[in-house]
């Protein structure tokens, strides 16, 4: 038997009377009994003689045999339920409940206050089902446990759960997406996107290598997009060229749409597919510039996908400008913009 830490108080009362007598050649409970909640049932079951069900079974552990499922162990005080794996013992003015690792309970008996027991991290007992202060992570916030885990919250951008079961840590996306997400491990969005929630900043990887690191308490500010291009390309007169991917990214807008434009000066510029896109300029096809709205995932989508045509027998240096838009999507300072450009060297043949 699992020896349990009791929570202590200051107890006065009288004593309990249980008295064994021999019936039927089994030894029961007698009745009077002075505290019925460690015998659970105090009716008599038809056709018997022993009051309260309880027969002796072995090794100091009595059975209530009315099918409830309880036993109880004589040298401990502790209750089992073998329905339900629960352990009960009243002690000290508490009630104590023990379902395994992480669920351990307490229950005040003169206030009716519940409190756990922290085996997870502080390892001792603390107040649940009701707001508390603690200290996590060298910061005071507050706490909270409940049947399945434990809640810290300081202010709107720090709010943590860590779940019993697994210790999996959970943090509130306030900033971007205003919902739960995975806490101090790398898991992978709705966008494909890598992200690694900190205590106080998020990291995000996508794509070619790229890398993102978001401070929680900007969330107020409008962040500029961020596109990365690749390196200058080479394409031959009068043949067109395969542009690599371009990556476009704003943490700000999730699936509000942003802006692009496209321009070369001494060509002209396709896109593969237009799925979900609206054109403000252009139409997507040979267009010397052209300038769309879409979501960032949309707009990803279609700039793995450009084509640079020169001009008709021009040979010479171009360059593909790219500019994003966010439209101040969320967070204050407006509208932001980011421009990158791609040099394009057309070989005469």
């Amino acid at each position: 038997m699992r020896i349990m830490p009791e929570l202590r108080k200051s107890f006065g009362g009288s004593g309990r009377s249980i008295t064994l007598e021999q019936l039927e050649d089994r030894i029961v409970l007698d009745g009077a009994v002075a505290d019925a909640q460690d015998v659970q049932d105090a009716g008599t079951d038809t056709g018997t003689v022993d009051s309260l069900g309880w027969v002796y079974v072995d090794n100091g552990w009595w059975q209530e045999d009315n099918g409830s499922g309880w036993w109880w162990d004589q040298s401990s005080g502790w209750f089992w339920n073998q329905n339900t794996g629960w352990w009960v013992q009243n002690s000290g003015g508490f009630a104590y409940w023990y379902h395994g690792l992480h669920q351990y309970w307490a229950q005040e008996t003169s206030t009716g206050n519940w409190f756990w027991w922290d085996d997870i991290s502080d390892q001792t007992w603390e107040p649940a089902f009701a707001w508390f202060a603690d200290q996590v992570n060298s910061q005071w916030m507050w706490a909270y446990n409940d049947s399945t885990g434990s809640s810290y919250y300081a202010d709107e951008l720090n709010y943590f759960y860590q779940d019993h079961t697994d210790g999996q840590w959970y943090w509130h996306d306030d900033v971007n997406e205003n919902g739960w997400e995975l806490a101090f491990t790398w898991f992978v969005d709705d966008y494909g996107v890598m992200v690694y929630n900190d205590w106080h900043s998020s990291e995000y990887i996508w794509g070619n290598n790229f890398h993102y690191t978001q401070q929680h308490t900007s969330s107020y500010v409008n962040e500029a997009p961020i596109v990365m291009v690749p390196g200058a390309q080479t394409v031959n007169e009068n043949t067109s060229l395969h542009i690599p991917a371009i990556y476009v990214y704003d943490v700000d807008s999730i699936t509000d749409e942003i802006q692009i434009t496209l321009s070369v000066s001494h060509g002209t510029l396709s896109l593969a597919s237009t799925t979900g896109l609206y054109f403000l300029t252009g139409d997507g096809t040979q267009d010397a510039q052209m300038v769309f709205l879409g979501s960032w995932t949309e707009l990803n989508a279609v700039l793995h996908d450009v084509t640079y045509s020169p001009g008709l027998n021009y040979h010479g240096s171009d360059t593909l400008s790219i500019v994003v838009n966010d439209l101040g999507c969320a967070g204050s300072g407006g509208a932001q913009s980011t421009s990158q450009t791609v040099f394009i060297n057309v070989l005469d043949v």
